[in-house]
């Protein structure tokens, strides 16, 4: 029962925002579901999503999840939240039908370059097989066995790249100056 857990209704309240914010720093023609919409896979009903948006990004079909994560955690870096949600990602992707998948983060109050995780046909193959195993036991009302070992996500290539406003950054302008000043010292 989530219904009072504060961090869930935190990431729900701020997915609107997250996902409108996400449009106007980016300008994709990103598109969000109506309140409550559920998308199931074209040949698995037990296999089904609920998407924050969607977009064609370069010519490529986009599911987009807005998070609000935590900003000073030991599991604040962009890998490990790209491989805590790898395996969600390969879901909503085959469940919509699309090849990228986009973490849209809010950090604490800071906001993060979008994530992209790529579809991955053949884990996507594992990933129906467990879901089809696990939905057997479902309907059959059979608690299914531990699985002797969970398959781990891959690590993602992340650009790492980032464009950063200096302008008033006291700071950044003195380090720049000193930098300029014995560049050719050594």
């Amino acid at each position: 029962d989530l219904s009072k857990n504060f961090k869930v209704h935190l990431g729900i309240y701020t997915e609107n925002f997250n996902i409108s914010w996400l449009a106007s720093t980016t300008n994709w023609d990103i598109k969000t579901p109506t309140l409550e919409a559920t998308f199931f896979h074209g040949s698995y009903k037990h296999m089904l999503c609920h998407p924050d948006a969607w977009a064609t990004i370069d010519g490529i079909d986009s599911t987009i999840d807005a998070k609000h994560l935590a900003a000073y955690s030991p599991w604040n870096d962009e890998q490990t939240i790209m491989k805590r949600y790898y395996w969600q990602a390969q879901h909503n992707m085959a469940v919509m039908g699309t090849k990228q998948f986009i973490l849209s983060c809010i950090w604490g109050n800071v906001w993060g370059v979008p994530l992209f995780i790529k579809a991955n046909p053949h884990d996507i193959d594992i990933l129906i097989e467990r879901e089809k195993e696990f939905w057997w036991h479902v309907e059959n009302k059979i608690k299914p066995l531990a699985l002797e070992e969970p398959i781990e996500a891959p690590d993602i290539p992340i650009d790492d790249m980032r464009i950063i406003d200096m302008e008033g950054n006291n700071e950044w302008s003195a380090h720049a100056a000193s930098f300029l000043e014995n560049i050719n010292s050594s």
